[in-house]
């Protein structure tokens, strides 16, 4: 059988952020063979899901972000960034990896330019279209639209076969024309 692959849920390290990037719910939903969830402890808990419901759902609880070192996707809902023990959230992400966050990219290139550099796929999740077929997928009505997508988009990702998505290595953030520009042009 194949390694599952697996997606991790930090606790979110941004001042008065409540929100966690996945439920319980959701959690039981993705937990599969192909997949397992690795959930920071305390990460729900601003939110009011406790460790023992992640756990209940089938995901591993893990003490800290080294215990999610090795997952193949993020989910989140701010951006990464330093933690107040001084941790780089960033450099927590494995080279090759997929985040999965709110990030707003036209306000951060450094950002972006940090994740292309660890070619880590960028899922900016406030960029879903806001139409009609992408409803499940709005986050700014489904606390956990993050998650809806994964199963399938993230194993394409992986394989390298999603349709529509570059690979990391195949653009870089031009701040000052402030778009996506291919290398080739």
């Amino acid at each position: 059988m194949p390694e599952k692959t697996v997606i991790a849920v930090p606790r979110e390290s941004a001042p008065g952020e409540t929100r966690v990037a996945l439920t319980p719910d959701t959690v039981r939903r993705l937990v599969s063979d192909a997949l397992a969830v690795r959930v920071e402890q305390g990460a729900g808990a601003l939110a009011a899901f406790p460790d023992e419901a992640y756990s209940e759902a089938g995901a591993d609880i893990v003490a800290g972000p080294e215990g999610l070192a090795e997952a193949d996707i993020w989910v989140r809902v701010q951006p990464p960034r330093e933690r107040e023990d001084g941790t780089d959230e960033v450099e927590m992400i494995r080279s090759g990896g997929v985040l999965a966050s709110f990030l707003s990219p036209a306000e951060s290139p450094d950002l972006l330019r940090r994740l292309a550099e660890r070619q880590v796929t960028a899922l900016s999740i406030e960029l879903l279209p806001r139409i009609t077929r992408a409803q499940r997928m709005d986050a700014l009505r489904v606390e956990d639209a993050a998650a809806r997508p994964l199963p399938d988009l993230s194993n394409q990702i992986l394989r390298g076969d999603a349709p529509a998505l570059q690979r990391p290595e195949s653009f870089y953030y031009d701040s000052e024309r402030d778009n996506r520009t291919g290398q080739d042009g």
